[in-house]
């Protein structure tokens, strides 16, 4: 007798929690993780190929693509944590990756060199090592311990574009650059400046770094030299009476203040006029290069729009859940991808019709809105091409797998944790946590 073998064929949903989650392979293709797995998904064409991740893996920590786009490496925790490389031409195993020389049993950042020969794998808690690869190689070629406080957090490393030996690290507490040379990894002087919680950070030349805090403030440095700073301004969660509050520059110091300490920077990413960062519930700002003493300037807003599903609007009251955590732009710059804590990923195009410069611009669902938390339950329709899932996000959803289309949300007031279809039509039996409803 033969036996059937089951295919994946399309995933819904996004692993809003790996570090550098969203990356575009080619102007149509983007890849990002969804539950074990790396999707190739065609923005134009809404088709998906994919990458599984490893045996009893503990689920993917970090992404990087290398920067000829031919592979890309995912960091997945275990009892060893472990980073396979893939090749994305024939989506097979290149390489795969393991020391013990790292304690931690997971990688918090990696990132590929300019010349896509080389990697950095940043790990985590207890002890922080920081490994320099040659991947090609089973062995790293050097590695150092980032930070010496077992509290203090490391987030993000990143390769200079123009120099194979050298990147930064970012962290609460933690900003050095390092250099390697000759099986040693060597900190370079930076100016000192006060402690803080480095978020993120993105390199705009050779010698150019642009580092976010949690307090708004990004931090300019030009060759080790702190050169400026700047300031973002963010709307916060409504208040009580349904307003929202938000700030400018001609605002008091302790108002200020307390505005930056709503607006964490959250995302920086460069481009050719400049660069991006998030900051804030859903916000993106894009600051382009001047002649100026100022370097760069405040030029358009990208906000996420409040859904029109009630969900969604709930998820915005929420504050932190729609804080944009990665973003990417085409190789052409004419789109943004960006992913939010929530789960969920949106796009906006950077041509004419769509941003003006100075106007608020609004992203759009990439393709449709996911649960963003624990499915509890699902079902299938017998006579339809119908799925429903329900969720501790308190929705229950029909999806459509003959389309790869979400034909309906609906929301209720208490989590569902089963869900039931009627064989021919869109009636469904839902288990709540004090009921049944119909």
């Amino acid at each position: 007798m033969s036996i059937a073998i089951a295919n994946l064929r399309h995933v819904f949903g996004l692993k809003g929690d790996v570090a550098n989650n969203v990356a575009f392979q080619d102007e149509q293709t983007i890849i990002y993780p969804s539950g074990s797995n790396c999707i190739l998904y065609n923005i134009e064409t809404k088709v998906q190929k994919f990458i599984s991740s490893v045996d009893k893996s503990g689920g993917m920590t970090a992404m990087a693509l290398t920067p000829n786009k031919r592979y890309i490496a995912v960091a997945e925790k275990g009892e060893k944590a472990t980073i396979t490389i893939y090749d994305l031409q024939t989506l097979r195993k290149k390489k795969v990756l393991t020391t013990p020389e790292v304690q931690s049993q997971q990688y918090v950042s990696l990132a590929f060199s300019p010349d896509s020969k080389y990697l950095v794998s940043q790990g985590a808690r207890p002890d922080w090592t920081l490994l320099y690869w040659a991947w090609e190689k089973p062995k790293p070629m050097a590695s150092i311990r980032t930070s010496t406080n077992v509290s203090n957090e490391v987030y993000q490393v990143s390769f200079n574009p123009n120099d194979n030996a050298q990147f930064c690290v970012v962290g609460n507490g933690v900003f050095k650059t390092y250099k390697y040379n000759e099986g040693t990894l060597k900190a370079n002087p930076i100016q000192k400046i006060e402690p803080q919680n480095f978020l993120c950070h993105s390199w705009l030349s050779e010698d150019r770094i642009i580092v976010g805090t949690d307090t708004g403030r990004m931090l300019l440095f030009e060759g080790q030299e702190h050169k400026k700073d700047f300031h973002v301004s963010s709307p916060v969660a409504p208040d009580s009476t349904g307003g929202e509050r938000s700030g400018t520059a001609g605002q008091s110091e302790t108002s200020e203040s307390a505005m930056r300490a709503q607006t964490p920077v959250l995302c920086v990413t460069k481009y050719s006029k400049g660069f991006l960062c998030s900051a804030g519930n859903g916000v993106v700002y894009m600051y382009e290069k001047t002649d100026e003493r100022e370097l760069y300037k405040k030029a358009r807003e990208i906000r996420i729009p409040i859904s029109a599903d009630s969900a969604q609007a709930t998820a915005n009251m929420k504050g932190a859940l729609h804080e944009i955590m990665h973003m990417t732009i085409s190789p052409s710059e004419e789109t943004i991808i960006a992913g939010s804590r929530n789960n969920q990923l949106y796009t906006i195009g950077l041509t004419g019709a769509e941003i003006s410069k100075g106007e608020q611009s609004m992203f759009e669902t990439l393709s449709q809105p996911f649960h963003y938390d624990q499915i509890t339950g699902l079902d299938v329709c017998i006579r339809k091409p119908l799925v429903s899932t329900c969720s501790l996000d308190r929705t229950v959803r029909i999806w459509n797998y003959e389309n790869n289309s979400l034909d309906l949300t609906k929301e209720f007031q208490e989590e569902a944790f089963s869900v039931a279809l009627h064989p021919s039509d869109f009636t469904s039996l839902l288990g709540l946590v004090t009921n049944s409803d119909l």
